[in-house]
């Protein structure tokens, strides 16, 4: 099975390479994850929730999240559109 695959990555072109495991490549995206991962066990630990349904956790967590972060960006736009100008904006 290996060897089918490293000749179908050397068909298309591909390298393959390795990475040392527990060695973070994107430390942004491996905090996120790891963010997202400690989130959920503490809700499915705290609320005793089913862990069969980690999945459904995931995508309302990483929703709510998104949509916090859309609001704080959007209050953080006016806030800086307030001082920059010197006056309130009224929406």
């Amino acid at each position: 099975m290996l060897t089918e695959f490293d000749t179908f990555l050397k068909s298309c072109g591909i390298v393959r390479e390795h990475t040392v495991r527990n060695r973070p490549q994107n430390g942004v995206a491996e905090r996120a994850n790891r963010l997202l991962g400690e989130r959920i066990t503490a809700m499915i630990s705290e609320a005793g929730l089913f862990k069969a349904f980690w999945a459904e956790y995931l995508l309302h967590m990483c929703m709510f999240w998104i949509d916090v972060s859309h609001q704080l960006c959007k209050v953080l736009h006016l806030m800086s559109y307030e001082m920059e100008k010197r006056k309130v904006l009224v929406i």
